[in-house]
């Protein structure tokens, strides 16, 4: 009688110890087991939250080669009944989680009840300041993947079970994988105080899709985040952002910056009082300009008030020190319209004539100017190889004195004097310079017969 007793005992509690371990039985054997009670019968399911209030939406199903609806959970209840026509497994499904019920008899009208759990997810700086993101959890794809619980912190009942959470600050984004227990659960998210000097941008992915200004210091979500220091054109750098703090040590930057100067352009002549502006650029790609200062800002009118040789000169420093100095030589010249009457392109003149060859300086609206500094200087060369120009009888002017260079103030217009006395018949080329400005002006031609 002893060992039928004791028989019995051990066999309930191997029955016991089964059932607690809530096996997970493939099913091709669940069959199999199943057979061994074959009545028919009526399960209910429970589904209450943590505060043990019912629960809706729960999807509950029963294995019967293969997985078959029972009934959802109803509004107030949290329960749903339903006939299962043999031993087999019960399951749950809600909010994206599964439980189950291994091999649940239905002959004795059994109730399961389950309880969720609530999880709560926050965001937190590493010494435990909260911090307020979005905060998701994956209830898969049936249900539309990532769903939003609300503002960290955030509590949401789901099942024990394993989920993947998910929290958005900054336009960033960390998944974690959590197992979920039976008992109320956090879900911690931490970032990184991140600091740097200098200027500083790192990239922000949709729905920015752009580079941001980086401002120290700054609370981070730990990953990869591509940098740029100095400026937007400088190199990108990929840095991992991990730990509680962390500085971001731009590279040393032992480039000097560059200039460029577009206008004035490096040997050119602008004429007196032309407006020209200047264009200039000083960068970086490194750390970036710190200062930059030209002749005068670039867009402004360069100095084209006086005539003569002139420099322009732009100095660029950048943040880590770096000097880069740049400068150009432009000269301003005078306007010249040609040589004033009596010339004549198509006239020819008697070879003997003094030739009286007139011109004034103008700036460039065409102004005649003060010139009487100008230093000009005549060049009269023979042309053999060039046709004459057509004309009528060559023209003679009678003037017995010498060839010589003066200035009439009252009109601002240079003379000279040109004795042809001696000269051969044939083209002459005139140019007139001005050692003032280095411009030489010309060539007209003038025809001696």
């Amino acid at each position: 009688m002893k060992k039928l007793v004791y028989l019995t005992v051990m066999i309930v509690v191997l029955g016991l110890i089964v059932s607690g371990c809530n096996p997970v039985v493939p099913p091709a054997e669940q069959d199999e087991l199943g057979s061994q009670t074959k009545a028919p019968g009526t399960v209910t399911v429970i589904l209450l939250d943590s505060n043990n209030n019912g629960l809706a939406g729960g999807d509950v199903y029963y294995y019967d080669s293969g997985w078959k609806l029972l009934g959802t959970t109803a509004v107030g209840t949290g329960m749903v009944s339903g006939a299962v026509p043999k031993t087999t497994d019960i399951e749950i499904r809600y909010a994206g989680g599964k439980y189950k019920w291994v091999l649940v008899d239905p002959a004795g009208n059994p109730t399961l009840t389950i309880n969720t759990v609530p999880v709560t997810v926050k965001l937190e700086t590493c010494s435990g300041v909260p911090l307020a993101g979005e905060a998701y959890w994956n209830a898969g794809s049936a249900l539309g993947g990532y769903l939003l619980i609300g503002t960290t912190p955030a509590t949401k009942e789901l099942l024990p079970g394993t989920y993947s959470f998910k929290v958005r600050y900054d336009n960033r984004q960390n998944v974690v994988d959590a197992t979920i227990g039976t008992t109320p659960a956090e879900v911690l998210f931490k970032t990184t105080k991140v600091t740097g000097t200098g200027t500083i941008y790192y990239y922000v992915p949709s729905p920015i899709s752009g580079w941001v200004a980086f401002t120290s210091p700054k609370e981070m979500l730990p990953g990869s985040y591509d940098f740029r220091f100095g400026s937007l054109k400088s190199p990108t750098e990929t840095i991992i952002i991990s730990g509680c703090s962390m500085d971001l040590t731009p590279p040393i930057d032992e480039t000097p910056p560059v200039v460029t100067i577009t206008v004035p352009v490096d040997g050119t002549s602008y004429t007196l009082n032309q407006a020209v502006l200047a264009d200039w650029t000083a960068t970086d790609d490194l750390s970036g300009i710190a200062s930059a200062v030209g002749t005068v800002p670039s867009g402004l009118p360069i100095d084209t008030g006086t005539v003569g040789a002139k420099t322009f000169t732009v100095t660029a420093t950048d943040n880590a020190g770096n000097t880069a100095t740049k400068t150009v030589t432009y000269t301003v010249i005078y306007g010249f319209n040609g040589l004033l009457s009596p010339y004549e392109e198509t006239k020819a003149f008697k070879i003997g004539s003094s030739i009286p060859l007139k011109w004034q300086y103008t700036d460039a609206a065409g102004n005649v100017v003060d010139s009487s500094a100008a230093i000009p200087r005549v060049r009269i060369t023979q042309v053999n190889n060039v046709p004459p120009p057509a004309t009528e009888d060559p023209i003679e002017i009678e003037d017995p004195g010498k060839s010589g260079l003066r200035y009439d103030s009252s009109t601002d217009m240079w003379i000279f004097n040109w004795q042809t006395k001696g000269s051969t018949a044939g083209t002459y080329w005139i140019w007139v310079t001005s050692a003032q400005t280095g411009q030489m002006d010309g060539p007209y031609p003038i025809l001696l017969k």
